[in-house]
């Protein structure tokens, strides 16, 4: 469902979109990030993973 959301957004350049997903499958992963995502975190997550990829999202 969110991939369908993701696909169908009109992201703006400056945009930053971190995919949150159960599915952890690379070619999941890919379609996101090919949809306009520009990074994702697999569930079960800690908070320092959440925070490490949202600082590493901004860089």
């Amino acid at each position: 469902m969110a991939l369908r959301v993701l696909k169908n957004m009109k992201i703006n350049p400056t945009c930053r979109v971190v995919m949150v997903t159960s599915l952890g499958k690379g070619s999941t992963i890919l379609e996101a990030l090919d949809a306009g995502a520009k990074n994702y975190i697999t569930k079960p997550f800690s908070e320092d993973n959440v925070i490490n990829t949202i600082a590493e999202t901004l860089e």
